[in-house]
């Protein structure tokens, strides 16, 4: 994961999404700055859950309870920018 780019895990992250809704939509599709709690997704407290859990995995991370909030979780640019931070170490 050392050398990971801002584009790959974006287009993760909004793989897992997709994944996770079971969405008809296409990673190019998805819109970064949208708020992923929008109620046509009809996205959860519960997949917010289960959202972290399977970016933890995917990127091998650990994600402090602390941190699970709603900025957090607004979009998938705010997610993005929280695990790029965290896989480069900073």
């Amino acid at each position: 994961m050392d050398n990971i780019k801002y584009q790959e895990i974006e287009n993760e992250i909004k793989k897992i999404f997709i994944e996770l809704l079971q969405l008809d939509k296409k990673i190019e599709e998805l819109d970064s700055n949208e708020n992923l709690f929008l109620e046509e997704y009809g996205y959860s407290s519960i997949d917010a859950l289960e959202l972290t859990i399977m970016i933890e995995d995917a990127f091998e991370i650990t994600i402090p309870e602390e941190k699970l909030n709603t900025d957090l979780l607004e979009s998938v640019k705010s997610l993005t920018d929280y695990v790029y931070s965290l896989v480069q170490g900073e």
